[in-house]
C-alpha cells in the first residue's frame, strides 16, 4: 500500500473553549486605529511580543544548551515569529475597562460577535494557514513556566504542539478579571527573501492584515468613554455616519451620567405634584 502525503493540506481553522459563537466580543481602541479598519477593510493583528505581559514572550526569549557544547545555544523564536494575534473581551463594559484601556479618556469602544469574527478569518483559504479563535485560560504562574518548559521538551523530542493554542490561549490569574477572547493565526512560510501577502511593516514591526469585507456589517455597535468631551463626541460621529456611511448604534457610555430621579409628593391637599 503506497503512503499518499497531502501537499496542500488546506488551512486550519479552530476555536477553542468557545461552546456559543453568537456571544458578543468588545474591544477598545484609539480612534485612529477604528478609522484605519474602516478605511483599510482590515484588521491589524501583531506580534505577541508587543504585548505588555512579559510571560507572553518567555518562549521566544528561551533557548536551548547543547549537552556536548555548553556554548552553542539554540533560539526558540522562529516556532513562534509568523504568529499574530488580535485581543478582545467579554466584557460588555466596567468602570475598570475605561480606565485601564483608554487612560487618556479619548477611545472608542467597538462590539462584534465571536460568529463574524470567525467569518473574517476562515475566510482565508490559503495552504498551512493556521488561526485559532478562543478563551483565554488562566492559570498560575507555576502552571505556565511548567507548560513552557512541556512545550520545549515536546520540541526537543521532535513532538509538534499547537503553539497557538498552548503559549498564547494561557495568561497569569492575575489578569483573570479580563475575561479575554483572542484571535490569533500563524502564516505559512515563504521562500527566500520573499514577505506575505499578509504582512506589511509598521516602523520596524511586522504587522498581519487579515481583511474584513464590510465593516460596516462587521462592527456592531460604536460607543465613546464616557469621559470624552461630547463636542469631540460630535466630530466623531458625524465622521463615522458621512464619510464611511456606518449605519449602527453609535452613542456615548453614559457610565458616568448622574441619576434622573422623579419623586412624586402630596400637597396639603393630598394632590400629587
Amino acid at each position: 500500500m503506497p503512503i499518499v502525503i497531502d501537499m496542500h493540506p488546506g488551512p486550519d481553522h479552530k476555536m477553542v473553549n468557545i461552546d456559543d459563537d453568537s456571544q458578543s466580543i468588545y474591544r477598545v481602541l484609539d480612534p485612529s486605529h477604528l478609522f484605519d479598519l474602516f478605511e483599510t477593510k482590515s484588521l491589524a493583528l501583531v506580534p505577541p511580543r508587543m504585548w505588555e505581559d512579559p510571560y507572553e514572550n518567555v518562549f521566544a526569549d528561551s533557548f536551548g544548551v547543547d549537552q556536548k557544547n555548553k556554548k552553542v545555544r539554540y533560539s526558540y523564536e522562529g516556532y513562534v515569529k509568523n504568529i499574530f494575534g488580535i485581543c478582545w473581551t467579554l466584557i460588555e463594559e466596567t468602570d475598570a475597562s475605561w480606565r485601564i484601556y483608554s487612560p487618556e479618556k479619548n477611545r472608542i469602544k467597538i462590539k462584534t460577535s465571536l460568529k463574524k469574527l470567525s467569518k473574517v478569518v476562515t475566510k482565508l483559504d490559503e495552504d498551512f494557514f493556521q488561526s485559532r479563535i478562543g478563551k483565554v485560560k488562566y492559570y498560575s504562574e507555576k502552571t505556565i513556566k511548567r507548560n513552557i518548559s512541556d512545550i520545549i521538551n515536546k520540541l526537543s523530542n521532535f513532538g509538534r504542539p499547537d503553539l497557538i493554542e498552548e503559549l498564547y490561549l494561557i495568561k497569569r490569574n492575575v489578569f483573570k478579571h479580563e475575561k479575554e477572547v483572542r484571535l490569533l493565526v500563524r502564516l505559512p512560510q515563504v521562500s527566500g527573501n520573499e514577505i506575505h501577502s499578509l504582512l506589511y511593516f509598521s516602523g520596524e514591526e511586522e504587522v498581519c492584515i487579515i481583511p474584513v469585507d464590510n465593516p460596516n456589517d462587521f462592527v456592531e455597535e460604536i460607543v465613546f468613554d464616557p469621559r470624552m468631551p461630547n463636542n469631540l463626541v460630535r466630530v466623531y460621529e458625524y465622521y463615522l455616519k458621512n464619510h464611511f456611511g456606518y449605519p449602527n448604534t453609535i452613542c456615548k457610555s453614559n457610565m458616568y451620567e448622574g441619576p434622573n430621579v422623579r419623586i412624586k409628593v402630596k400637597d396639603k391637599w393630598g394632590i400629587y405634584r
